[in-house]
């Protein structure tokens, strides 16, 4: 869009394009709720996360209200992260990459094939998730372009994702997990997979230190410090785990 430079998305768009899927929620999850009710499906349908996302997707952007200009804002924020040095480095066998609705649904539908498949009430619970769960994922995708517009606009553009973190919340029914309330934790989120490349983070680190407001910059380095207390925490777990002791 006009008036953004070389590698920037358009902040405002994709906060507008969040607030219409929010206007919409009913809508939406109905649609995914259909697309949970696949237990006759063949296996090979259950078990494609990357058809399955793309079937998820669809049920946000083939709504009537979503204009073609915010149809062709699907898949930039993650785009515009790798493209950052993000990538999440291949690791065979394990997902490492942010909350993937696609795999989520393969997780689901294995547990219900194992058990029993979930019934109306069961699927719109599930679907209302998933949807929280997509939501959270493009803001915290987006909370790492705060900064695009200049250190001095990092406050103004938190303030709008919290916004809609809030309606998230006040829109999701009462029984549904609250996963992350405060918009300055998503970028420690936004950060978790393991990567191939190092400098993106330091480049990060630097614009946190520019933020202006105190008590922004410090939330956000307290994010930080437990998320990766939660690594190292989950690592030594693992090899705990491998080595036997």
């Amino acid at each position: 869009m006009a008036g953004e430079r070389p590698g920037e998305v358009p902040f405002r768009a994709h906060v507008e394009l969040l607030q219409a899927f929010l206007a919409h929620r009913d809508e939406i999850v109905e649609k995914i709720q259909g697309l949970l009710n696949a237990q006759r499906s063949p296996s090979e349908f259950l078990q494609d996360a990357a058809g399955l996302s793309r079937h998820f997707e669809d049920c946000f952007f083939t709504l009537p209200a979503i204009t073609p200009q915010q149809s062709q804002l699907r898949g930039q924020l993650k785009d515009a992260h790798w493209a950052m040095g993000f990538r999440p480095s291949a690791m065979p066998g394990m997902h490492n990459d942010l909350v993937d609705p696609g795999t989520m649904m393969v997780r689901g539908f294995h547990l219900w094939r194992q058990t029993r498949w979930p019934g109306r009430s069961g699927r719109a619970h599930y679907a209302h998730t998933l949807f929280n769960a997509y939501v959270i994922r493009d803001l915290e995708l987006l909370s790492m372009r705060v900064w695009d517009g200049g250190s001095s606009s990092a406050g103004d553009r938190l303030a709008q994702i919290q916004a809609v973190l809030d309606r998230l919340w006040e829109s999701s029914p009462a029984e549904q997990p609250v996963f992350v309330r405060d918009a300055r934790w998503l970028i420690a989120l936004a950060q978790s997979p393991t990567t191939d490349e190092l400098a993106p983070y330091f480049t990060v680190a630097e614009h946190i230190a520019r933020t202006p407001a105190d008590e922004d910059r410090l939330e956000i380095y307290k994010a930080s410090v437990q998320m990766a207390g939660g690594h190292l925490r989950s690592q030594l777990r693992h090899y705990c785990m491998k080595k036997g002791v």
